[in-house]
């Protein structure tokens, strides 16, 4: 049993005057009343977290002379005409390839792995072994003649090979960093489609979740299902596989390589080039399946697979706690392949200029810059965004501070 002691009445004076004056304190700093030294307050931060791919990733090069002529000789700015922005181009291009791959007549087989080079060999006659992933490597070269960047991303199912009476199949399709989205989409070129949930288009690994929750994303065609109309009337006998195209996302792999116009580009074959990166969550009790002859690196950790791109991370000293009201010393990173500028603007309107940091070496990945920030009383806003190759602005990230006190 808990005793209760009662308390004298000169001790319980003294608890209501102890009592009164907390209070009176609390009100007083609530309401800034109190003297003392000016508060820095972080209110607002929209700053993704950067960190490098893990196992390490080779990008194409945008300046590629194959693609500069590719971009020339296929006039893909008229292609790309008065796009608003990188998704406009992504979309327009991914149109443009379905129709752009849909050659009649006879001729030798496409060879090789690089998209600027295969399209030359259809400009000159090729016509065989015209097949997804040709269709994903042109669009991939097309892209990154605009400095967009992309990768060679997989899909396949047990349930598709048995509705479509295949024994192995997999597809070939393109992951597509969005600076726009601020993440990786899944697009298929071949028919000129992707997926959204909620108004926002989805990677491959998200589409793979929504289907095992029972949740249908919503596909969305990036011509408006011209390309595709044509491809089933062309090869009717692929309705059924476009029928059941959403089994395939069973399984998803990321090949960690995608300079493919490089010398020392390789396909991911066991012993050569980049390997597969294949995340699937346990507890979506589906089974890895794999093509024998490629060499594969299992995960469960999805950061492994959709790292940010062209996004700056804003690092406040303690993460914004306890911030002092005078300058303070802030960390800037970011993971860029090629940058053209590296931005920031203190307090700018929407118009304001922006002045340049000088872009600093790569260190295992990462790009890091620091600045002082002079705070003063009121809203301070920092912004900082990464210009990337071929003029490709990146998101703009913002960190407002609020300094009150005096």
């Amino acid at each position: 049993m808990t005793q209760m002691y009662a308390a004298s009445p000169t001790t319980r004076k003294a608890l209501m005057i102890m009592l009164a004056a907390l209070v009176s304190c609390g009100m007083a700093v609530a309401q800034g009343a109190l003297p003392g030294p000016a508060q820095a307050v972080l209110t607002d931060l929209d700053s993704p977290r950067v960190w490098a791919p893990r196992f390490g990733f080779e990008y194409e090069d945008p300046h590629h002379p194959l693609l500069v002529e590719m971009r020339k000789i296929e006039k893909l700015d008229e292609v790309v005409g008065e796009a608003e922005d990188d998704w406009e181009i992504i979309k327009r291009l991914a149109g443009w390839t379905c129709r752009r791959l849909l050659v009649e007549g006879d001729g030798p087989a496409v060879t090789g792995g690089a998209g600027a080079d295969m399209l030359k060999q259809i400009r000159e006659g090729a016509r065989k072994n015209i097949c997804c992933g040709t269709y994903n490597r042109v669009f991939q070269a097309a892209l990154n003649a605009f400095g967009i960047f992309t990768r060679d991303l997989n899909i396949g199912g047990q349930r598709q090979r048995i509705a479509i009476g295949q024994a192995q199949w997999w597809h070939a399709v393109t992951d597509v960093w969005s600076n726009r989205w601020g993440k990786w989409i899944f697009v298929d070129s071949e028919m000129a489609v992707y997926y959204e949930f909620g108004g926002v288009p989805l990677s491959a690994l998200e589409i793979q979740q929504l289907l095992a929750g029972g949740i249908a994303p919503q596909q969305k065609f990036c011509d408006g299902g011209v390309g595709v109309a044509e491809l089933l009337r062309r090869f009717p006998d692929l309705e059924p596989w476009r029928k059941y195209y959403l089994d395939q996302f069973e399984n998803v792999d990321i090949v960690m390589a995608a300079n493919h116009h490089s010398p020392q580009w390789k396909e991911s074959e066991r012993g050569e080039g980049a390997p597969r990166l294949y995340c699937l969550p346990p507890d979506l009790g589906l089974e890895p399946v794999y093509i024998e002859k490629l060499h594969y690196v299992n995960t469960t950790e999805p950061a492994d697979l959709y790292w940010p791109v062209n996004v700056v991370e804003i690092v406040l000293p303690l993460q914004g706690r306890h911030l002092p009201a005078g300058p303070i010393e802030v960390e800037l990173k970011t993971h860029t392949p090629f940058p053209e500028k590296w931005l920031y603007r203190i307090d700018g309107e929407a118009d304001a200029p922006w002045l340049e940091i000088p872009i600093p070496a790569e260190e295992k990945g990462l790009r890091t810059a620091r600045l002082t920030w002079e705070l003063h009383p009121g809203k301070n806003t920092l912004e900082s965004r990464i210009v990337s190759a071929l003029g490709q602005r990146g998101r703009i990230s913002r960190a407002v501070v609020t300094v009150a006190g005096s």
